[in-house]
């Protein structure tokens, strides 16, 4: 069973990928909060614009601050690394047939 030592991670990669897992992420869960299960406030929109509006603003800002809050995470993950020379271990078997 090989070890693999990771010392850094591709952010351009990562923007490549993330956004749309956090836009589809963001649509499910816009769904259930603003359509399919509404609480709160929401509940006396009704079917509007507004509604709607409100929906499309919470994707946006969902995506957006999901992706950054990981590319964060993932640069002082990139910069700890470095400076401490240290790095995440990780065992891959290979696939039996």
């Amino acid at each position: 069973m090989p070890f693999y030592n990771v010392k850094k991670i591709q952010i351009l990669s990562l923007l490549e990928t993330l956004p749309i897992i956090f836009m589809i992420l963001g649509i499910v869960i816009g769904l259930l909060s603003f359509f399919l299960l509404p609480l709160g406030l929401i509940t006396g929109f009704g079917f509007s614009v507004r509604k709607l509006l409100t929906y499309f603003t919470f994707v946006a800002f969902y995506t957006i601050s999901t992706t950054v809050g990981s590319i964060v995470i993932v640069w002082l993950y990139n910069f700890i690394a470095a400076r401490l020379n240290i790095g995440i271990t990780v065992s891959l078997e290979s696939k039996v047939d």
